[in-house]
């Protein structure tokens, strides 16, 4: 299934538990697509400038999208109306991620800030300082809603205490700017992807890394692991989608694509039950 209607490069991806695809484009839209009719279902116009990421609160009511006119949205899914506009970042703000409990949002920003909001009422919480560059991804560790991670161009991945502020443990050992980073469902392992070509797969208690997956031929961008964690999923400049066993470090598929991939998710079930019947 091939979806069109963005005007300018994807550049960020996310499912929403009812089985909607939200995607971020560089034409400052962010689309919601209904994939049982492979069509748009929704339009979301209101940034200035690109839009960077987007992400789904867990309950599936709240989109939050962060761009580079320096300010995070959040919007109401069925109603499709603007909610709050959150401003308090001074540079562009790239990643975004609801906490599990819903209560929580956090941003990434080239203001070198990691900042919390309550999503419900578009108020700032807290402030994250440390980074020395550019935050460029944001995850919440498992079902915690007081630990966040957050990958930088400091070549650093930092996780926090967002409840005061202190940070808790740095990962070093990627070469150049590290542009995202996911954990698993449990919070167990943590996988970052990085401008140094490659992904590596962390043991967040002991900082330690565990494996380094080497296959891509640029920048990797993105990446993501699927429901039950036994795949990661990495999307980089070099035109290609690789799969790889989350287990063993092994690259289990390459997929190419025609340019350079910014985003990369994998569907829940309800999307995946969606996408078989419209596919049959």
């Amino acid at each position: 299934m091939t979806l069109e209607g963005h005007t300018a490069q994807v550049t960020g991806l996310s499912f929403s538990p009812q089985g909607y695809l939200i995607s971020a484009g560089g034409d400052k839209k962010i689309m919601i697509w209904d994939l049982s009719l492979g069509k748009i279902k929704a339009c979301l116009e209101g940034h200035t400038k690109a839009v960077y990421a987007v992400a789904c609160s867990k309950d599936g009511k709240l989109i939050a999208s962060t761009s580079n006119d320096k300010t995070v949205r959040v919007w109401d899914i069925e109603t499709e109306k603007l909610l709050f506009t959150c401003k308090g970042h001074n540079k562009a703000v790239h990643g975004v991620a609801f906490s599990p409990c819903g209560q929580k949002l956090a941003t990434g920003s080239a203001d070198e800030t990691v900042r919390i909001w309550n999503p419900n009422s578009g108020k700032e919480i807290i402030v994250l300082k440390g980074h020395k560059g550019q935050v460029f991804n944001v995850a919440w560790k498992g079902e915690s809603s007081e630990l966040l991670a957050s990958s930088s161009e400091d070549h650093q991945i930092l996780l926090w205490n967002v409840t005061d502020g202190t940070i808790i443990k740095s990962f070093l050992g990627h070469d150049a700017d590290v542009v995202g980073c996911v954990f698993n469902k449990s919070g167990e392992v943590l996988v970052s992807c990085s401008e140094d070509q490659t992904l590596k797969i962390w043991q967040p208690d002991t900082n330690k890394c565990l494996l380094t997956l080497i296959g891509h031929d640029s920048d990797v961008i993105c990446c993501s692991f699927q429901g039950d964690d036994e795949i990661i999923a990495s999307a980089s400049l070099d035109s290609t989608v690789r799969l790889w066993n989350a287990k063993n470090g092994e690259c289990i598929h390459v997929l190419n694509q025609e340019n350079g991939v910014w985003a990369c998710v994998f569907a829940p079930k309800t999307a995946q039950q969606i996408l078989k019947s419209y596919l049959s």
